[in-house]
C-alpha cells in the first residue's frame, strides 16, 4: 500500500448513482476486456511485462503543491510565470489517443518537471 487516499468511482458505480450519459454494453463492445477493466472499472494494469514498472516510477513522483509551491501556480493565467517551457506533442495515428505535454526545462543538473499533460 502506498498510503495515499483515493476515492474511486468506476463506471458501474456512476451508473448506479444515476449517471445515464453512456451505454455500458456499447462500451463493453468498444473496449477489450482488459481496457474496459483499466479505463472504466479503475482496475490497475498488471505491469509485470512493462519496460518501466510502476514500482520503478513511483520514487520519481513528487507532490507538486509542496515541492514546486514557490514557482508553479497551477491556477494562474501563467502557471510557470514568464519562464520558458517545452511543449511536446505525440499525434495519434488513429483514434483519440494523441498526447500533449508541457515541461519545465531542467536547471543544470536538475530534473525535468511535467507541468501539464493533456
Amino acid at each position: 500500500q502506498d498510503r495515499a487516499w483515493r476515492q474511486i468511482v468506476n463506471i458501474l458505480d456512476a451508473q448506479r448513482r444515476g449517471c445515464d450519459l453512456f451505454d455500458i454494453e456499447e462500451l463493453r463492445e468498444e473496449y477489450s476486456p482488459d481496457a474496459f477493466a483499466n479505463l472504466l472499472m479503475c482496475e490497475f494494469v498488471d505491469d509485470g511485462a512493462s519496460i518501466f514498472p510502476l514500482a520503478m516510477l513511483q520514487p520519481c513522483m513528487v507532490d507538486s503543491w509542496v515541492e514546486w509551491g514557490q514557482d508553479y501556480k497551477p491556477f494562474a493565467a501563467r502557471p510557470y510565470g514568464d519562464r520558458a517551457v517545452w511543449i511536446g506533442y505525440d499525434p495519434a495515428e488513429t483514434g483519440d489517443t494523441a498526447g500533449l505535454v508541457v515541461l519545465a526545462p531542467p536547471q543544470p543538473g536538475g530534473k525535468f518537471r511535467l507541468l501539464e499533460r493533456i
